[in-house]
């Protein structure tokens, strides 16, 4: 049997399977996202700004919300869910500072097209990553000097691993990341430094990354 990778399991989602999976999260997204929101609010983001991995766009609306003087570019690889958040954005002030692409962070020429960025975000996404140290190098390589580079997502520990191993036959993402896998693979990036948070009750972390 083939193995689906996250990336094409994501791109095949139906326009069903998704407004499920938004309706699922938008109920608890305040819950979901304003930890790693106030974690940004201390980094001041503004001017140009991308978000990797934008799915139906419910952290995209409550970041354009907190943060007004930003110009943000959200990307995702699957078209329904690119409609999906289209229809959330209409709904708010917001629209037209979001514009919404359908791409690949992996590949390096659409990413170097679309930057440079002042700062840079993704949260709940790393884990569904094929090639993270690929992505998360074309994202630095797309910051301007003194940019930085934000991403939150789930932590694996002992207590907590959705997904037990880097891969599974029966799941089509992979497990998300321990501190000490996030510290390797953020030493092997060109940046000038690099902060990996843990609040409590640490089942999230977030990575930043500046240059």
């Amino acid at each position: 049997m083939k193995h689906i990778n996250s990336v094409e399991h994501v791109a095949m989602l139906t326009p069903e399977q998704i407004k499920q999976h938004d309706m699922r999260h938008r109920s608890i997204s305040w819950i979901m996202y304003t930890p790693f929101l106030r974690q940004i609010d201390s980094l001041n983001p503004g001017g140009d700004c991308l978000e990797v991995g934008a799915g139906s766009g419910l952290f995209t609306r409550l970041f354009a919300e907190r943060f007004p003087e930003t110009r943000i570019t959200a990307i995702d690889i699957s078209k329904n869910m690119s409609q999906r958040a289209i229809e959330l954005f209409e709904d708010t002030g917001c629209v037209k500072r979001i514009d919404y692409i359908i791409c690949d962070a992996a590949d390096s020429e659409v990413i170097g097209y679309l930057s440079p960025f002042d700062f840079i975000c993704s949260v709940y996404s790393l884990h569904h990553w094929d090639e993270p140290i690929q992505i998360m190098q074309n994202l630095v390589d797309s910051l301007k000097p003194g940019g930085i580079l934000f991403i939150g997502d789930l932590r694996r520990t002992g207590l907590f691993s959705p997904v037990h191993g880097r891969r599974s036959q029966s799941e089509s993402h992979l497990a998300p990341y321990s501190r000490e896998e996030l510290t390797r693979m953020a030493a092997r990036l060109s940046v000038r430094e690099y902060t990996i948070n843990s609040p409590f009750p640490y089942l999230t972390q977030s990575l930043i990354l500046k240059t």
